[in-house]
């Protein structure tokens, strides 16, 4: 996706990139797509502080997610069978 920018009207306008066939896009209806987000500041501590995408999360599933652990992974992703 890339935005055209009217400076002058002040209005971002979104484009989605199509492919090296001219495809923009393949769904099957019904469909739904994840959130995009722009976020616009003077300062980049700003954008890091901000907790949009956090908010357009949808809520957990999991009742008691106070098991789930931050881990590495060292090897190889698709011997993950």
């Amino acid at each position: 996706m890339f935005l055209k920018v009217d400076r002058k009207k002040f209005i971002l306008q979104s484009h989605l990139a199509p492919d090296a066939v001219g495809n923009k896009a393949y769904l099957q209806t019904p469909c739904v797509t994840p959130w995009r987000t722009i976020i616009v500041s003077d300062k980049g501590t700003d954008i890091l502080a901000s907790k949009i995408i956090l908010n357009l999360n949808e809520p957990s599933k999991i009742d008691d997610p106070s098991w789930i652990r931050p881990m590495k992974y060292i090897g190889i992703w698709w011997s993950y069978t």
